[in-house]
C-alpha cells in the first residue's frame, strides 16, 4: 500500500493515520487538512509539533466538523514554539466545503520558482473522494 496517492504535479492525497510525508528538501510546502473526525488533542498536538518542527511545514488550511479545534491547537503550539504569542505556523480555517476545494484547485496551476508541494490530509474518505471530484475532473 502506498503511503500517499499523487493527485497532481506537486499535489499528493494522504490519510492522516496511515499516510506518510517525506518532504522534499528544498520545496515549500503547504498543508490542507480534511478533519472530519479527529478531536484527540494529544494526537493533534502531536501532529502539529511533528509538522512544525520535522518538515518545516508552517501553512496549514483546515476543513470539517473538527477544523476550528485543529486550528486552535496548531496556533497554540505554534506559539508556544515561537516562545510568544505569534505563533509559528499560518493556519486558516474553511466552513464551506467548496471554498476549501477552490483554495486546493487553484495549486493545480502554480509552478513557483521555488518548489512548493501540496498535501490533502483526510481522515474522512467521502469527504477526500469529494474533493477530488470537485478539483480533479474537471476539464481544465
Amino acid at each position: 500500500m502506498e503511503n500517499f496517492e499523487k493527485l497532481r504535479y506537486s499535489i499528493y492525497g494522504l490519510h492522516l493515520k496511515y499516510g506518510k510525508i517525506t518532504p522534499d528538501i528544498g520545496h515549500n510546502a503547504e498543508v490542507f487538512y480534511i478533519v472530519e473526525h479527529t478531536d484527540d488533542r494529544k494526537l493533534i498536538e502531536k501532529e502539529a509539533l511533528q509538522m512544525l518542527l520535522q518538515t518545516g511545514f508552517d501553512i496549514f488550511r483546515f476543513y470539517g466538523n473538527k477544523a476550528a479545534l485543529w486550528r486552535s491547537v496548531f496556533d497554540e503550539t505554534g506559539a508556544k514554539l515561537s516562545g510568544g504569542t505569534k505563533g509559528a505556523a499560518v493556519t486558516y480555517c474553511y466552513d464551506d466545503l467548496n471554498d476549501f476545494a477552490a483554495c486546493l484547485e487553484e495549486r493545480k496551476y502554480i509552478r513557483p520558482f521555488v518548489p512548493c508541494d501540496h498535501y490533502l490530509i483526510y481522515d474522512d474518505i467521502s469527504i477526500y473522494e469529494s474533493i477530488k471530484k470537485i478539483i480533479f475532473e474537471r476539464k481544465d
